[in-house]
């Protein structure tokens, strides 16, 4: 298995949209109060803008030639606010990983190339967040080391 963790580029449409799918699919399926399914050229929209944004990086899994994952990092900052200290972080704003080729390291590897990429910025922190309802993600990212520090709670009202 030669796996090669690289930048994307235009050219990779057709398997950024594949594995984005999935990950909307996933969340749609499982929280429909939150998510609905995109318009058709939102992928590629998402892709081009991504390409063009000094402040987004979008490391392709590449599987001897086939896309198997990807990770979509973004440069953040806390705004100055009186109680929390000004900071900025890459925040993971999507990993994606075929279901197909899961439980092989690629996952850890995209996370591993997100956390170098991080550090050679002079970052002090990767963060990330995931939706409760996917357990399987949480499990991995305690695998890897992160710690929940935040719990987002919400309440829906019955409608009449």
């Amino acid at each position: 298995m030669i796996l090669t963790i690289r930048e994307a580029h235009p050219f990779d449409l057709s398997g950024f949209e594949r594995l984005f799918n999935l990950i909307e699919k996933l969340h749609r399926e499982n929280l429909p109060s939150r998510f609905r399914q995109p318009l058709p050229e939102y992928a590629s929209t998402l892709l081009s803008e991504t390409l063009a944004d000094a402040k987004s990086k979008l490391l392709f899994a590449d599987l001897q030639g086939r896309l198997v994952g990807f990770v979509l990092l973004m440069e953040k900052s806390l705004v100055s606010h009186p109680t929390l200290i000004p900071a900025k972080f890459i925040s993971v704003e999507m990993l994606a990983v075929d279901p197909e080729v899961r439980r092989k390291g690629i996952g850890k590897e995209l996370m591993s190339h997100a956390e170098a990429f991080a550090r050679a910025k002079g970052f002090p922190e990767l963060e990330l967040n995931v939706w409760h309802f996917n357990q399987a993600a949480e499990d991995f990212y305690a695998r890897l080391g992160y710690k929940t520090v935040r719990t987002f709670l919400t309440k829906v009202f019955a409608t009449s």
